[in-house]
């Protein structure tokens, strides 16, 4: 058997092999949504990312031991797609394994598997990720660390260097990786170097508004160095993370129509929270909290037009409630609930066609209606149940994100100082009582009032959007939810 084994596989060719591992990328494994499984019940559940890595880790081994054993040989493109998922999958021990692996072969490396090996060392991604906020004890920790030859911005650099001498022209995506690390050392100048170098955008000059009007690029539009969605998300991180939220969108945003780049979403949610973080940070110089309901009228108005996510809502929503002004969140919600659950029903109903668009087909082209009519392919019922379990998790968000918001209105802020409670919060929670679970209390002036809303065994559990600061304590007591923050 294990003879007819390696006899068949001495017959697939090498870009067969080389056609499955690079089928296998990290986004169909680590993807929030491709990590979504139903249970027996029906009932949506996520795996971990570390699960979903061992997996996709697995696999991509199994497949280049296969190769090796065959006598086939890696190009530096699977090498740089097995450092990329890596990468991916945050284990630059494994990505130093193959990148050793491929110099040992006398391998020479791309473009694309120096930007994978330089995210990996610096403790980046080539898909901007969660960000820490650049602070001292932060600063203290990561200079210690490169005092014990931990520095990633000296990793990140001689990687490039090593490029550079080896005539391998870098990208943009080299640039971006480059900016990311060097704030993640607070070295922020660094950024604007490497912005007025490869770019030409000279951030110290962006409140004049004759270089903000300066349409003129000096890059061409084929080039590798042009200037993606990507870029601007970086850029926007780089900067927001070290406390310089007005210079990220100012930045972002003269990029943007200087060189026709679209914000991509997770650009404009990057923002939003870094707005967010900063409006409600005391005794640091905090933006004003008018600097949201700014920022959300340039990406809602033109020229970007962004749709909202529940995301975006989110922020929004929270920083009227954090501002003390429960009826501009409330229309948020009203407007939130409309638009997200439209986008959900619009979802479900594209699934449905489908669904049955691939019946109609296999009915019509079957020879035998009866035994073709209403059967998919295992992928196509895989696919479907994961889209299925992505959207009823998208409505059990919605629903949890929304009973939130209706239990921080409940709970306000300094309730028992105000007429707030006995006017306004009977009519919330009749509103929006549909959210809430089977009982609510509130405090007032002279008390509390506990209310029970007469519901028995919910179908659904609310997702935890955010960790309360004391989890012990129970919602509605008059104690203030406290968002943890990096």
């Amino acid at each position: 058997m294990e003879l007819d084994r390696q006899l068949l596989l001495r017959t697939v060719k090498p870009h067969e092999f080389s056609a499955v591992l690079l089928s296998l990328q990290p986004a169909d494994f680590l993807r929030l949504k491709e990590r979504h499984r139903l249970d027996a019940a029906g009932k949506p559940y996520i795996i971990s990312e570390e699960e979903a890595f061992q997996e996709l880790k697995a696999k991509l081994l199994h497949v280049m031991k296969t190769m090796r054993k065959v006598g086939y040989r890696l190009t530096a493109r699977e090498y740089g797609h097995l450092i990329d998922c890596a990468r991916a999958g945050k284990d630059p021990k494994m990505a130093l394994e193959i990148w050793d692996m491929m110099c040992g072969f006398s391998v020479t490396p791309d473009t694309w598997t120096y930007n994978s090996m330089i995210a990996a060392v610096s403790g980046g991604s080539t898909s901007v990720e969660r960000e820490f906020r650049v602070k001292e004890d932060i600063l203290a920790h990561r200079a210690a660390r490169a005092q014990g030859g931990d520095d990633m911005r000296k990793k990140a650099m001689k990687i490039y260097e090593k490029m550079t001498t080896k005539g391998i022209p870098p990208n943009s995506m080299t640039f971006d990786i480059l900016m990311l690390s060097l704030a993640r050392m607070g070295d922020i100048e660094g950024v604007g170097r490497i912005l007025r170098q490869v770019w030409s955008v000279d951030v110290r000059k962006l409140p004049d508004e004759s270089v903000i009007e300066d349409k003129r690029t000096t890059i061409p539009t084929d080039s590798p160095l042009y200037p993606t969605a990507h870029t601007l998300l970086a850029v926007a991180t780089a900067y927001c993370q070290n406390g310089q939220v007005d210079t990220a969108i100012r930045t972002v945003d003269h990029i943007s129509r200087r060189y026709d780049v679209p914000v991509s979403v997770p650009t404009w949610v990057a923002l939003m929270n870094w707005t967010y973080v900063y409006t409600r940070l005391r005794n640091e110089n905090p933006l004003p909290g008018s600097a949201m309901e700014n920022l959300w009228e340039v990406m809602t108005g033109k020229p970007y037009n962004v749709a909202p996510t529940v995301d975006m809502f989110d922020y929004i929503v929270r920083s009227y409630l954090w501002r003390r002004m429960p009826g501009m969140a409330e229309k948020m919600m009203d407007l939130a609930l409309v638009t997200i659950s439209r986008r959900i029903s619009s979802k479900a109903h594209g699934i449905e066609e489908r669904i049955i668009h691939g019946r109609a087909i296999r009915t019509h082209k079957g020879s035998d209606a009866a035994t073709s009519k209403g059967k998919h392919t295992s992928a196509a019922i895989s696919k479907f149940r994961k889209d299925v379990a992505k959207l009823v998790r998208d409505e059990y968000r919605l629903r949890s994100i929304i009973r939130r918001w209706t239990e921080l209105l409940v709970i306000g802020k300094d309730l028992e100082m105000t007429s707030f409670g006995t006017q306004q919060v009977p009519n919330i929670v009749d509103k929006w009582g549909l959210f809430l679970g089977k009982d609510i209390m509130y405090v007032l002036r002279t008390g509390y009032v506990e209310l029970d809303l007469g519901k028995e065994g919910e179908d659904w559990q609310p997702i935890t959007n955010r960790k309360r600061r004391w989890m012990w304590m129970t919602l509605g007591t008059g104690s203030k939810e406290e968002d943890d923050f990096f």
